[in-house]
């Protein structure tokens, strides 16, 4: 679980700098490198959701604080990992939002750009 949420990290990441960073401008005017981020956001999100639902579920069945014996997880760090994963999805839907402004509006920089900092950054 732990390498799953840190390779998630990592990804969310390189999109966050591909998207909110310098070159976000250019990024929307080149059809190609548009739509592999956009697959890729989508392919991330279905990643991120399936995660969460894991962690919920493992939450719920590991709720009263014993440890699955099988993996060594218990309810708080379940709840916890879901948490993280909700908020990877409110991330993933900022950067579409982000690519959307910056297709209607190219020279649009600071849009959204609160909630980056806030919860990104």
């Amino acid at each position: 679980e732990l390498l799953r949420r840190r390779q998630l990290e990592e990804l969310l990441a390189g999109v966050h700098a591909a998207v909110w960073g310098p070159h976000g401008e250019a990024l929307v005017r080149d059809a190609p490198r548009l739509a592999a981020v956009r697959g890729l956001i989508a392919r991330s999100g279905s990643l991120v959701e399936q995660s969460w639902r894991e962690m919920v579920q493992l939450a719920a069945e590991t709720l009263g604080g014993d440890a699955d014996a099988a993996s060594g997880a218990n309810s708080e760090d379940s709840s916890r990992a879901a948490k993280r994963y909700k908020e990877m999805r409110s991330e993933l839907q900022a950067n579409i939002e982000r690519l959307a402004a910056l297709e209607q509006c190219p020279h649009a920089r600071n849009i959204g750009r609160e909630f980056a900092v806030d919860h990104i950054g």
